[in-house]
């Protein structure tokens, strides 16, 4: 069904897909960035995400316009290399390594140079050729790297060590920064709250951080969990939630329903 009737899509310019293993969802805006339309498509289980996204295109009348500049939002396990040791040659072969065969996957990468690495991640190129059928000047990026970008240089105040976790997905991506660079990045697929509490623990533990002096930011879905927040302050004194309404200062962008906070750092703050 079509759910874009009655929309007025020549206001839109650009586009911008966010995929997932487990969803799929589109924004789109005018150059401005003052008109955005957001929608959450809803997957079709027991068929793949090539035929998901076919039949997405088939009946979303707003993946059917023509843009100028297409951005594709990639949720897949990322690894993080140093730029000063970065062997293009080898890169398949260590991610290969870290992670599983990329039989069927094309890697792709993309250059943080604000944290002096770079970041390898797998393209299904079942649906990959299903987008550039529709968008042919589609950009790849790591869903992440808006996240990592805006919270590096966030973690410039204050002189005490910071970690950051962000909850997308049924996921968390934990880091923190040190000389501008990681200093750790790990992720965790959860099922239960609880689960999530004692990986961040874990993790917490891991890097020696103090209870009393150093601070956990948590930020995306972790909003609709009091139960997460609640526990982990038993333990750490400096628990926070990041506010996107406060922190792109109430910016329209964080006034638009059910947008995921690492397609809003994009709209707010750029890649």
């Amino acid at each position: 069904m079509d759910t874009t009737k009655g929309l007025d899509a020549d206001l839109y310019t650009r586009i911008t897909l966010r995929i997932s293993g487990n969803a799929f969802s589109f924004a789109c805006s005018n150059d401005t960035g003052s008109q955005v339309e957001y929608k959450k498509y809803p997957l079709s289980a027991g068929i793949s995400m090539a035929a998901n996204l076919k039949e997405a295109f088939g009946n979303q009348a707003l993946l059917r316009q023509s843009y100028g500049h297409v951005q594709v939002m990639i949720d897949s396990p990322v690894m993080l290399v140093p730029l000063d040791e970065l062997r293009e040659p080898e890169l398949e072969i260590l991610y290969e390594h870290a992670f599983s065969s990329l039989k069927g996957k094309v890697l792709q990468t993309a250059v943080l140079p604000d944290l002096s690495a770079i970041a390898a991640y797998p393209v299904a190129k079942s649906w990959a050729s299903v987008v550039e059928e529709h968008c042919p000047n589609a950009r790849y990026m790591p869903l992440m790297q808006p996240v990592w970008t805006f919270l590096h240089h966030r973690s410039f105040s204050g002189s005490q060590e910071k970690l950051y976790a962000y909850f997308h997905d049924n996921r968390i991506e934990a880091f923190s920064f040190g000389k501008n660079r990681f200093k750790f990045y790990n992720a965790f697929d959860y099922t239960h709250d609880l689960d999530a509490v004692y990986f961040l623990l874990y993790v917490w533990k891991q890097l020696g951080y103090e209870s009393t002096a150093d601070t956990l930011f948590l930020c995306g879905s972790v909003e609709s969990s009091d139960q997460v927040v609640k526990v982990l302050r038993q333990y750490l004194q400096q628990v926070f939630v990041v506010n996107p309404t406060a922190e792109f200062n109430r910016a329209p962008i964080t006034q638009v329903a059910g947008m995921p906070l690492d397609m809003m750092t994009l709209f707010a703050k750029g890649r």
